[in-house]
């Protein structure tokens, strides 16, 4: 699930945490039921204790033929859709 970006009257900030470009951290996502790699740009921790993952996601783009472009997407940490490779 996408994660809005935060707007003031949704309480405070989260904390977020920035990784290079350089040895950022690696997740396999799933995302319309098919597992996709992703690089980890940022986390955001939400003062209510959620987590949302910022990722650089190849997707597939309807308008130029299905053709995987690269897009930023922040999504809530799920165990039971993200893996980290191994």
């Amino acid at each position: 699930m996408e994660v809005p970006p935060w707007r003031p009257e949704m309480g405070r900030p989260p904390r977020v945490r920035v990784y290079p470009a350089r040895g950022a951290p690696q997740l396999r996502v799933r995302v319309d039921g098919v597992m996709r790699s992703a690089s980890v740009t940022a986390r955001h921790d939400w003062p209510s204790g959620v987590i949302g993952v910022q990722v650089a996601i190849r997707l597939p783009t309807p308008d130029l033929g299905g053709r995987l472009e690269t897009y930023g997407r922040t999504y809530l940490w799920d165990p039971a859709a993200m893996h980290t490779p191994e």
